[in-house]
């Protein structure tokens, strides 16, 4: 099973995320956001791209993934950022 941990807030204000955001590691050091129990997207740092796996927007999980983008890209990444990006399948360490 891949290691699991909570996202902690660093740049929003938010003290905690309560458990909602969550990442999921593979062997290859990869990186998936998990919000409210749906994988959203994965940071590759090999490509150091961000993967889009969910197809809708909210506010909250807007900013998980605003946060996660922010710790591995080290760029925000908003609604219209998050809009021209391609959904892509979910990738195999992320399926449950």
């Amino acid at each position: 099973m891949p290691e699991e941990y909570e996202l902690q807030p660093r740049h929003a204000r938010a003290k905690s995320f309560y458990g909602k955001a969550r990442v999921r590691l593979d062997d290859f050091r990869n990186q998936g956001l998990i919000s409210y129990g749906t994988p959203v997207c994965w940071y590759d740092p090999n490509e150091r791209k961000l993967h889009r796996l969910w197809d809708r927007w909210s506010a909250t999980t807007g900013r998980h993934i605003d946060e996660f983008a922010r710790q591995t890209l080290g760029a925000a990444v908003g609604k219209n950022e998050w809009d021209a990006m391609e959904v892509e399948p979910l990738p195999p360490f992320l399926r449950p």
